[in-house]
């Protein structure tokens, strides 16, 4: 695991200070002196409230998706995880073809299928169907 020197901790430090102010990032020890709520913390209490549509809409795009980091990426798919099961356990296929549509989605297979479960014959079941071969194609 690399470090970061302690030049480079305190220059990032002073960016954040100016970008948030200074009394909400202290020092000895740097630490933040009010609570941080984000983004994934409030679709997780949607999610756990049962407010799917609104975690949904919440998770349009993936978490930090150009970040590799170890931790990040355990966070983005326990988060696509766990709406994937709340989608798939409520059955709405509105909510669902939401859901598949969106960044954390589009690429999964067993999503799409329960879409197409769920729909009557028409124009969203054929789209689904689309995706589904497309996705065939390029899985097998």
């Amino acid at each position: 695991m690399q470090s970061l020197d302690q030049i480079t901790i305190r220059a990032e430090l002073s960016r954040l200070r100016r970008a948030v102010g200074a009394d909400i990032v202290a020092s000895r020890p740097y630490r933040l002196t009010i609570p941080l709520d984000t983004d994934v913390a409030r679709a997780w209490r949607l999610l756990r409230a049962g407010d799917l549509e609104s975690a949904v809409e919440l998770c349009a795009g993936a978490l930090l998706p150009g970040s590799a980091a170890p931790g990040v990426a355990h966070v983005r798919e326990l988060l696509r995880e766990e709406m994937n099961l709340a989608l798939l356990r409520r059955g709405d296929p509105r909510l669902l073809m939401n859901w598949a549509a969106s960044p954390l989605g589009r690429d999964d297979l067993e999503l799409w299928q329960a879409c197409r479960q769920l729909l009557p014959d028409g124009p969203d079941h054929d789209r689904v169907t689309a995706r589904i071969n497309v996705l065939d194609r390029e899985l097998s």
